[in-house]
């Protein structure tokens, strides 16, 4: 990813969260798909076939420290796997 465009990125995702004060995120949770990219999905999506929501809660925000999301994708990633077996 080009500068201008990490800039511009974090530009707009500060000012989405400062629009977002409750940390509601429009109903977009973060799902772990199964080529194991983590999106934001809304609820129509998060039904669908071998998508893993990540946490029960809205995880994300500035305040939630990496190494929680990263156990929660572990996490999802292993209940994924048992889906597949």
């Amino acid at each position: 990813m080009n500068i201008e465009v990490k800039d511009s990125y974090g530009y707009l995702r500060r000012c989405i969260m400062d629009f977002d004060s409750e940390e509601k995120y429009s109903g977009l949770k973060q799902c772990l798909m199964p080529s194991g990219k983590v999106l934001w999905l809304c609820e129509e999506h998060q039904k669908q076939p071998r998508v893993v929501l990540v946490t029960g809660s809205l995880a994300g925000g500035y305040t939630r420290p990496q190494v929680d999301e990263k156990s929660e994708i572990v996490k999802a990633l292993a209940k994924l796997n048992e889906r597949s077996t």
